[in-house]
């Protein structure tokens, strides 16, 4: 038995490779009703959530969906709770999946703008320099991260993120790639700019 939500943040409950949706509770129990909604099927829970009864279902069987919306919400609550890079929570999380779950999967691309989006809601809006959290004025190892901050006072402010090694890096090759987005922007910027370099056959 394993409690989720669904696309819209609503209860869902997985049980028994069944999806339910919260129908009704009181103080002492749930009904869960099957999400398919030409279904009969339905279950009541206490409020330990142990099963006090339930009606057979009508439906088939769809364990893959279960599976399906519980990595969903995995994935979604790492964009949210770490600042790991979102192909590297997508990566992790789809590469233990079964392909008849994969195979209704939405592409890395949806993930990816959803989660962009959620992570710009969550961030807020930084004064000044000192109010940059640590994780962002500083690297993994350690190393400065944060390098130029022009101010609140700057009608066009600039915030720059490198490190050292990056420098030498860039300094090496023969091609920089510059790019300039706007979606992936912090909400109160403008434009988000990155440059990169090709390091043998990678992108640094």
């Amino acid at each position: 038995m394993q409690f989720t939500t669904t696309n819209r943040g609503s209860p869902l409950l997985c049980f028994n490779g069944y999806s339910y949706t919260l129908d009704k509770k009181t103080d002492i129990q749930k009904r869960w009703r099957c999400a398919n909604r030409t279904c009969k099927g339905f279950l009541y829970l206490d409020a330990a959530n142990n099963v006090i009864r339930s009606k057979e279902h009508t439906c088939t069987m769809n364990n893959a969906l279960c599976e399906k919306r519980i990595a969903l919400n995995k994935i979604k609550n790492q964009i949210v709770e770490t600042n790991s890079p979102i192909i590297h929570i997508f990566t992790e999380t789809t590469r233990h999946l079964d392909d008849d779950v994969l195979e209704h999967f939405p592409e890395y691309s949806t993930i990816r703008d959803q989660g962009v989006k959620k992570r710009n809601v969550k961030n807020e809006f930084v004064s000044h320099v000192d109010d940059i959290p640590n994780s962002l004025q500083f690297t993994l190892n350690n190393r400065k991260f944060l390098q130029h901050d022009s101010g609140l006072s700057d009608k066009s402010r600039s915030i720059i993120f490198y490190n050292e090694e990056f420098i030498e890096y860039i300094k090496s090759v023969h091609v920089w790639v510059v790019d300039g987005t706007f979606k992936s922007a912090p909400n109160e910027f403008y434009q988000l700019l990155t440059f990169s370099g090709y390091i043998f056959t990678n992108i640094c």
